[in-house]
């Protein structure tokens, strides 16, 4: 009990000093990376007005929305976003169409300022969900090596009380 307890006491400290110190200068260097591609897609615009004006805003969007939620970019974000998507049809399509500009655009220099972007995001995602991964791997191990553990648990029942004995370096009283 009390190594469940320190592990519990460890675990919280980790998840503190992550959540707390280590995650916030993680966010700042996202949005300074985010800050830096919305320079780069200015710069675009300034040099070449003729760009694709649509794919612009859109992309111009997306980077200061990512900005202002780098740090709410986690798990429970992407289940509300899956939510909203099946349950909101008029939502999905103005997400889609967006995307669509994006995909269609003539600029190759847009469309690869959105790219990075998308893998700032996925990065930030990572980070941000990263705190709980520490919980769910045993639960997870748990789960995909649950028939090797019932299958043990089968073998242990079975043992006689000489072999588990022997094996465990027990004498146990014969009733």
């Amino acid at each position: 009990m009390e190594y469940l307890i320190a592990s519990l006491v460890i675990l919280s400290v980790w998840h503190y000093m992550y959540e707390n110190i280590v995650l916030p200068a993680i966010h700042t260097s996202s949005r300074n990376k985010f800050f830096s591609l919305r320079d780069e897609l200015r710069q675009l615009y300034i040099d070449d007005p003729a760009i694709d004006g649509q794919a612009f805003n859109v992309a111009h969007e997306g980077i200061n929305t990512a900005i202002f939620s780098v740090d709410r970019i986690d798990l429970s974000m992407q289940f509300r976003l899956q939510r909203r998507f099946v349950t909101d049809s008029a939502f999905k399509n103005r997400v889609m169409a967006r995307e669509k500009i994006i995909k269609e655009t003539s600029s190759a220099e847009i469309r690869d300022i959105v790219r990075r972007a998308n893998e700032y995001l996925r990065d930030a995602f990572v980070y941000n969900s990263s705190a709980w991964f520490i919980y769910i791997i045993p639960i997870a191990l748990v789960v995909v090596f649950s028939q090797q553990i019932m299958k043990g648990a089968r073998e242990l029942f079975s043992l006689s009380e000489t072999d588990a004995g022997r094996m465990f370096g027990i004498q146990q009283a014969m009733a």
